[in-house]
């Protein structure tokens, strides 16, 4: 299977990872767009909320556990420390906006941008594009 984005072919375990986050990421949105559905129509009450911010936590925790279970198994040193590096500077972007959107929201409540239980959705979604983002960079700088 060759990936778009890469010129060389994909490794077991890194075709195994890549199914087994898209999975868990295509259960996140499911989730999302049940939740924002709901919350835009008037169905969602005071009780569901807690339940779709637990429900949004499996996938984001299966996630999580999938890359750890690569770095763990990603015998390449090198691919290892660029996804690492990756993972930290993503993590970085999330710090920086989260930073960036609550001194916006304190300073004027229309900067408040999403509210409830989509906080910890988007943060995962911007998580997983910074990351993505990141490791191809680190890729092309090290060419």
């Amino acid at each position: 299977m060759k990936n778009p984005f890469c010129k060389k072919k994909l490794s077991p375990l890194q075709r195994q990872t890549i199914r087994l986050i898209s999975g868990c990421a295509i259960g996140l949105v499911s989730i999302s767009m049940i939740d924002h559905l709901a919350g835009a129509n008037g169905f969602l009450s005071k009780s569901l909320v807690p339940l779709f911010g637990f429900l949004s936590l499996i996938p984001m925790l299966g996630i999580l556990y999938f890359l750890g279970r690569y770095l763990v198994r990603e015998t390449d040193e090198y691919i290892r420390t660029v996804a690492v590096n990756s993972l930290l500077w993503a993590a970085a972007v999330i710090v920086v906006a989260d930073t960036l959107q609550g001194a916006f929201a304190q300073w004027n409540s229309d900067w408040s941008l999403i509210g409830g239980n989509q906080i910890a959705i988007m943060n995962f979604d911007l998580f997983a594009v910074a990351a993505g983002f990141a490791f191809r960079i680190q890729l092309w700088r090290s060419r």
